[in-house]
């Protein structure tokens, strides 16, 4: 299973959250997200971690005004694994596979 780590800009990790069995996991500003992350640069419904019907995890960008990237590129949708960082704003998302 899937582990996010959210890290500010100089990478010290502020909150981690074990992805699950979630369906979606919707991430951005606005109170309603199941990860909030409180920064005017990341748009109320910035992007979604979306689990496909063969059990992929999939970051999908919700068309946010300042984009969502991995290394270096923005992207509108990719399929997740253990090691893969994308940016959202100033916060930093770590993927990691979680040790029991």
């Amino acid at each position: 299973m899937l582990e996010l780590h959210v890290c500010n800009a100089d990478g010290a990790m502020l909150k981690a959250y074990a992805l699950g069995e979630k369906e979606e996991v919707l991430i951005g500003r606005d109170e309603g997200c199941d990860i909030q992350i409180s920064n005017r640069a990341i748009s109320r419904e910035h992007c979604v971690i979306e689990r496909t019907s063969d059990q992929i995890l999939v970051l999908k960008d919700l068309e946010s005004s300042s984009g969502t990237f991995v290394d270096g590129k923005k992207i509108t949708s990719l399929e997740l694994h253990s090691g893969m960082e994308a940016q959202i704003g100033p916060a930093i998302l770590r993927f990691y596979e979680a040790a029991l």
